[in-house]
């Protein structure tokens, strides 16, 4: 593999794999530093460091990272029935192509609501009554029964399941529901 200076200043920096005498392969860090000596005649190469670290592991994560989220986006764009990521509060994060068919609305219109929108006026304290006890930590999830407002103004029965997802640190970070 060739790699560049784009810098101009002596340092190549590139990954790339290798395949070892037992046929593993891995994958290097290689960074090279050439030191210059100015000569009448212009810069002239005069030592040269190399440093190549295994990065292998890193790769290994990075590809099965890769994988993962490939087969999560394929089955939440592929689904059958809706699927909806929100915030705590409700706001949108992404919602599935079943979902817009559902509600009438495109992913654009949706990233620009709340979910409190598109339920309707009688429902709503319910859910969100729900989803506080779930909030709280009283419940894990919901499954729960209520009517959303469709774009034509339309009245659609739907049954839910209700997940929530932490960070790390145990703090809600994202409300997923099927619908």
């Amino acid at each position: 593999a060739r790699c560049l200076d784009p810098s101009g200043d002596g340092v190549f920096a590139m990954e790339h794999r290798v395949i070892r005498p037992d046929d593993s392969i891995r994958w290097l860090s290689v960074r090279k530093q050439v030191t210059f000596e100015r000569t009448p005649q212009g810069q002239r190469p005069v030592a040269a460091t190399l440093m190549a670290v295994d990065i292998t592991p890193r790769k290994q994560a990075e590809i099965a990272l890769y994988q993962s989220d490939s087969k999560f986006r394929s089955i939440f764009s592929n689904a059958a029935f809706g699927f909806i990521m929100t915030t705590p509060e409700g706001d949108f994060v992404e919602a599935n192509p079943a979902f817009s068919l559902l509600t009438g609305y495109s992913s654009e219109e949706i990233g620009n609501l709340n979910l409190s929108q598109l339920i309707h006026p009688d429902d709503r304290d319910n859910n969100i009554v729900q989803i506080q006890r779930m909030l709280d930590g009283e419940i894990s999830n919901i499954v729960i029964e209520n009517r959303y407002i469709r774009k034509d103004g339309q009245t659609l029965w739907v049954k839910k399941s209700i997940s929530l997802i932490k960070d790390a640190g145990g703090k809600p970070q994202w409300i997923i529901a099927l619908t």
